[in-house]
């Protein structure tokens, strides 16, 4: 803002006149706002007593439902000549009486206002309770006119702000005579600097007008001016001297330089040969099919790079150019992993910095396009006589192509573990379905008995006797011993009782049938929780409780096949697998086996689940599903776990090829056994106890 004034007088008359207004409007705004603030609660204090003493004069006159005199008790308000509007309303919201001003314009509520008090334009409304004896018999709502209060504070702000010009022109009065004393001293200064600029004469002074901070400076400017001329003397003195040692200089550089040039000469002879030996060497790298990079120690820079390697990298240009280090530690290289290397893991750079060789590193190289290529690295350092690293190579060979064919051979494997997974997913869903759908039968019948019994309470009766005795209040025990309808209460009320207490324990019969069922509704669905989970973990296992769980998902299945089912369990140890996959094999071997036995006699369907251990094997413990169904003929026995291979028109044909997987990668095995159609068949889970690091 003082940017618009050129004088430096001008700018302290300024200076000090803004900071008087400033001041000056700021106690002007908290003066008013003070004034406000204390005039709201003035009015509001005023308001309120005003709204108490009419509620306690109103209070008779709503106990009695008196029109009148609550209306003749809010005339009383018009001496209070900024009380606008009141009313009084009951409690069940309606209203009782109301007093308008007639000179005033409000608006009036259609229903009872809420308790407290609101600010509105230039109207402050109050409602406040009519209590009585502690019971609150309704509120008395009033409108309190702030114009007056609004009026008198405008008068005030024009008088503050009169005030504060008046004072706004008496400091520029004063600020604009009293400047000088410092606006002159700095011109001294100004016009002393102006004529040593111009006429280059450091002999001049200024004159010191005060001995004050402006008089210090001052003389701390002539101090200066005495510097410049002493340092101007001595550089005359010394540039005289600088020309007599450039002429003796330049002497000595002609000579030296012909020294020089015979020196130059016989260096780009040797320079020439080796540049012709380097070519052949170049050559040989470039016709190589595996990548070859060649960098300098210590600083990684790369002076040979053939076309293969530049081709991993994604780059096209002169092979034979060298990459400085920056490009090269921007590679963006990953382990197989998918984590990214530090510049300083990469082969070449170890065999650089560390002396290291690396063989057969696999690296995953970002393209310039962002595709990816594999590599496989070697690289060892160069060093000379004295054992100094003098250069690193590193040669690699692109194995994208084979590491792809991999890829897709576990992806392959992978999706079809996963389609199993959900497939068994599935079968526990739909047993877990089943169960519940049982359950909620029985919870569907105790619900209904339970309205149907809320719905014959004789509430109805009671509700007359209650009203019977409430209108009968005054004159309760005469009506109950000498009313004939009366005397009948009592008998009456000890059978509702009895009835309602007959019906009380049918209720709580029925909610505790309905709380057991819901018990075994959360049974069921913890059970299916506790094994909907990403496979892939190993733990403790006890075999027996995963069977007990295989065997619960699948109780509604069983139950509508009438297959007979018999566990024959033995004592075996914990074990530690993946408790995901090996319950999807036994569900998918429960399944199986309940579809095998659909063709036989439901009197004759019978499941055995084995549970042993092997007395020969102390380290394995089998788990066997047998059923007596329709068997499995010889020539379906080689193919049965063959990918794809099902004897069921509903079939997928991968549950017992992707068990078969699972229990592979357990470190166990899945095999089956049969004498032909119609013998049964035998399923047969051999697990270790102890899951090994490479099945894992």
């Amino acid at each position: 803002m003082f940017q618009r004034f050129r004088s430096f007088r001008a700018k302290i008359t300024a200076l000090a006149t803004v900071t008087t207004a400033v001041a000056l409007v700021l106690a002007l705004g908290i003066v008013i706002t003070t004034e406000y603030a204390d005039a709201r609660a003035s009015a509001l204090r005023n308001a309120m007593v005003a709204a108490d003493i009419a509620a306690e004069g109103c209070a008779a006159a709503l106990l009695f439902d008196d029109r009148e005199a609550a209306e003749q008790t809010l005339e009383i308000l018009r001496v209070e000549e900024n009380v606008l509007y009141a009313a009084v309303w009951r409690s069940d919201g309606s209203k009782l009486a109301a007093m308008n001003r007639g000179d005033a314009e409000v608006s009036q509520h259609s229903q009872v206002p809420g308790l407290g008090h609101e600010f509105v334009s230039n109207t402050l409304m109050v409602t406040r309770p009519i209590i009585l004896e502690a019971d609150a018999l309704g509120v008395i709502h009033l409108h309190y006119d702030l114009r007056p209060l609004r009026a008198r504070l405008a008068e005030q702000s024009l008088l503050l702000l009169g005030v504060m010009l008046v004072a706004t022109l008496l400091a520029w009065f004063v600020a604009r005579h009293l400047q000088r004393h410092i606006s002159e001293p700095v011109q001294r200064l100004v016009e002393t600097a102006k004529a040593v600029s111009v006429q280059q004469d450091y002999s001049l002074r200024a004159e010191k007008l005060s001995r004050d901070e402006f008089g210090d400076l001052t003389e701390a400017f002539n101090d200066m001016l005495v510097q410049i001329e002493s340092r101007d003397a001595a550089l005359g003195r010394a540039r005289t001297g600088l020309e007599e040692r450039v002429q003796e200089r330049t002497a000595e550089l002609e000579k030296a330089y012909l020294t020089l040039q015979g020196e130059m000469d016989e260096r780009e002879k040797a320079q020439a040969e080796s540049q012709q030996a380097q070519a052949l060497l170049l050559a040989s790298i470039e016709q190589s099919p595996a990548g070859i990079l060649v960098a300098d120690a210590p600083d990684g820079r790369i002076r040979i790079a053939n076309s293969a390697a530049l081709g991993v990298r994604g780059v096209t240009g002169d092979p034979l150019v060298g990459i400085p280090s920056e490009s090269h530690f921007n590679w963006e290289c990953h382990h197989p992993d998918g984590t990214v290397y530090d510049p300083a893991d990469l082969p070449l750079s170890r065999a650089l910095t560390v002396g290291e060789t690396v063989k057969n590193m696999e690296v995953v190289v970002q393209r310039e396009d962002g595709s990816e290529r594999w590599i496989s690295a070697n690289a060892a350092p160069v060093r000379n006589d004295r054992g100094e690293i003098t250069a690193g190579v590193v040669v690699f060979l692109d194995i994208t192509e084979q590491k792809r064919i991999q890829g897709e051979q576990k992806e392959m494997q992978s999706k079809l573990v996963e389609t199993s997974r959900l497939a068994g997913m599935a079968e526990v869903a739909t047993g877990v379905l089943h169960n519940v759908g049982n359950v909620l039968n029985s919870v569907n019948v105790s619900a209904t008995l339970i309205t149907d019994r809320v719905q014959k309470l004789a509430l109805g009766d009671l509700a007359a006797v209650v009203e019977l005795l409430q209108s009968h209040r005054e004159t309760l025990a005469s009506y109950l011993t000498e009313d004939e309808r009366g005397r009948l209460i009592p008998d009456f009320l000890a059978e509702l009782s009895q009835s309602f207490q007959t019906d009380n324990e049918t209720v709580l019969e029925e909610v505790q049938a309905l709380n057991s069922s819901i018990a075994h509704i959360k049974d069921v669905i913890s059970t299916q929780q506790s094994y909907a989970k990403i496979s892939g973990a190993t733990e403790p296992l006890n075999l027996r409780d995963l069977l007990e769980d295989a065997i619960r998902i699948n109780e509604g299945g069983f139950r509508r096949h009438s297959v007979q089912l018999v566990r024959e369990f033995e004592e075996v140890p914990i074990v530690i697998t993946d408790r995901h996959k090996v319950l999807q094999i036994v569900i998918n071997l429960l399944g199986n086996a309940k579809y095998a036995l659909s063709e036989q006699d439901p009197a004759n369907r019978l499941l055995r689940i084995q549970l042993q251990r092997p007395p020969d094997d102390e380290e394995t413990v089998v788990i066997r599903v047998i059923d007596n169904g329709v068997g499995i003929p010889a020539e379906n026995m080689r193919k049965i776990f063959t990918h794809g291979f099902t004897t069921r028109r509903d079939g997928h044909g991968f549950g017992l090829h992707s068990g078969a997987l699972s229990a592979s990668i357990l470190g166990g095995s899945l095999s089956a056994a049969s004498d032909g159609l119609g013998c049964g068949a035998s399923f047969a889970l051999e697990l270790p106890v102890r899951l090994e690091r490479s099945a894992a």
